[in-house]
C-alpha cells in the first residue's frame, strides 16, 4: 500500500502562533488612550488555525506483508519551511523457521 497526504504544517502554524501573539503582547504594551489603539487592534488577524497550513506534503508506503515482514518507509517535507522527516523501518513478525 502507497500513499501520499497533505497535513498540517507544525512549524508553519507555531511560527504563525507566536507572530499573532507578538502582535497581541505589542497592543497590549500600548497605552490604552494611544491614538492609533484601535487601528492596531483591528489590524490584528484573528488567531491561526492548524487548518490553514496544509503544507507539509507525507508520502509513505507499507509492504510486503507476505513475506513475514512488513516494510515502511516514510517521507514527509514542508513546501514552506525546511522541515522535513524521512526513515524506513522492517520488522519480523513471522519466522517461517518456526511451525504453527
Amino acid at each position: 500500500m502507497s500513499a501520499d497526504n497533505w497535513a498540517s504544517c507544525p512549524r508553519c502554524y507555531d511560527r504563525a502562533a507566536a507572530e499573532h501573539a507578538a502582535k497581541i503582547e505589542d497592543l497590549l504594551n500600548l497605552p490604552r488612550d494611544a491614538p492609533d489603539w484601535d487601528a492596531r487592534r483591528n489590524a490584528i488577524p484573528d488567531a491561526p488555525k492548524r487548518d490553514d497550513f496544509w503544507t507539509f506534503r507525507e508520502d509513505y508506503e507499507i509492504h510486503s506483508a507476505s513475506t513475514g515482514t512488513v516494510h515502511v518507509d516514510y517521507s514527509g517535507h514542508c513546501q514552506v519551511y525546511s522541515l522535513s522527516l524521512t526513515f524506513s523501518d522492517q520488522r519480523r513478525f513471522y519466522d517461517r523457521t518456526v511451525e504453527a
